[in-house]
């Protein structure tokens, strides 16, 4: 009995890359993410400092633990630059046609200003707004 109600059921998937569920993903962008990983490699997941969790590929070296694995974090790339995509970016590569947020703008003559000048650059790095309390 309980193997026709699991046969019946569909099975959910988490997405190897983000692991979101399939529900979540177009198929494009599932396929996407799915290019991304590597084949037939130790795969976990690493957290660099505040930022969110991403998958990693595990190298083992001939050394005593803890010194003895390597965590080396897996990007999804542009398809035109080959620079590797931010999170709202791989979030979106269905949409931007696994472009980079850059190369998405110049292909479609838009003006490209997200992250283009950095913090300190603006205002000489001094806050210009309200009261800080």
């Amino acid at each position: 009995m309980s193997q026709k109600l699991s046969s019946e059921r569909k099975q959910k998937s988490r997405c190897a890359f983000c692991g979101k569920g399939d529900n979540v993903h177009s198929a494009e962008l599932w396929d996407l993410h799915h290019k991304a990983m590597p084949i037939g490699e130790k795969i976990g997941s690493m957290q660099a400092g505040f930022g969110p969790r991403i998958p990693a590929k595990i190298i083992l070296w001939n050394a005593a633990p803890p010194y003895d694995k390597e965590y080396v974090p897996i990007h999804m790339h542009c398809s035109d630059c080959d620079s590797a995509m931010s999170s709202s970016e791989t979030d979106l590569a269905d949409v931007l046609s696994g472009l980079c947020l850059k190369c998405f703008c110049e292909l479609t003559d838009q003006e490209y200003s997200w992250h283009s000048v950095p913090w300190w650059a603006v205002n000489g790095g001094k806050y210009q707004g309200g009261e800080i309390n």
